[in-house]
């Protein structure tokens, strides 16, 4: 690996040389830019290497690294395609177009994945008019309460849900994200914590209420500390905002100190 880089790294000086004296050929001009793009390909890799833990926070670990392994094979692809104009040989002339269509191919077939998890267009709208009864804040309400009648306490403010059990607030025409490690449209894996948080921040102002409903559930996949400070930071911004935030929570699955530290962040919302 370390000849082929010296040898491009010679014909980029002798390019640049016969450009400077202007006894160009086609062919050099040719080579020229395609070490130019390929240098270019080469930093575009390394940067993705760099972050490839942060986006697979956001999109999945296991996505991302497919999709960079493509990318590797395109980029190798191309450094055959820059070799083959230095040392000219069949093999190589095939060689480098069939990594380049099978590095395309690769980062088709996984990025179909990351494709899915982009697909969030629930956008927050109001569902009962009237007199606003709460102000901004962040609340706590037991899983127990009818959905129609926090939706009446939740008149004149335009609703975000984000779900375990979607289709219950979906029947409601209340714009839902569904927590699921299936993905599709409007759906949200479990294990995404930070692209949830950015994507609910992203849509709040002063005239938006949001729901969170499955909060156990997130526990179960995330861990409680982790789903706490998930919880403490939206609701920051959402306060920072002017918004409401409401977690729909069963007290009876939590544990004694769990429920004691989300009771210092929220405050419960019992109305008679």
């Amino acid at each position: 690996m370390v000849y082929p880089y010296y040898l491009l790294r010679k014909t980029f000086k002798e390019c640049l040389k016969s450009a400077i004296m202007g006894t160009t050929s086609y062919e050099q001009i040719k080579l020229f830019a395609e070490v130019i793009a390929f240098s270019v390909l080469t930093v575009t890799v390394v940067m993705a290497m760099r972050i490839r833990k942060r986006l697979g926070a956001s999109l999945g670990r296991r996505e991302v690294n497919n999709t960079i392994i493509g990318f590797l094979i395109f980029w190798s692809g191309y450094f055959v395609n820059v070799l083959n104009d230095i040392i000219k040989t069949e093999f190589m002339k095939v060689f480098d177009d069939v990594l380049v269509a099978l590095g395309l191919i690769w980062i088709l077939v996984t990025a179909q994945p990351i494709y899915g998890k982009l697909k969030l267009k629930s956008a927050p709208s109001k569902v009962f008019d009237g007199t606003r009864v709460l102000k901004s804040g962040a609340y706590l309400v037991n899983a127990s309460m009818p959905l129609q009648r926090l939706l009446r306490l939740l008149g004149g403010w335009k609703l975000l849900a984000v779900a375990r059990n979607a289709e219950r607030f979906r029947e409601s025409d209340i714009p839902t994200l569904w927590i699921t490690k299936i993905s599709g449209e409007n759906r949200i894996e479990p294990s995404r914590l930070a692209p949830l948080l950015q994507y609910i921040v992203d849509r709040a102002d002063d005239n938006t209420a949001v729901i969170i409903e499955g909060v156990e559930y997130l526990i179960l996949e995330n861990g409680f500390d982790a789903v706490f400070k998930f919880l403490t930071s939206l609701k920051d911004n959402i306060l920072s905002r002017g918004a409401l935030l409401v977690l729909v929570v069963d007290p009876k699955t939590l544990e004694e100190r769990e429920l004691k530290l989300l009771e210092r962040e929220f405050s419960w919302l019992n109305v008679s």
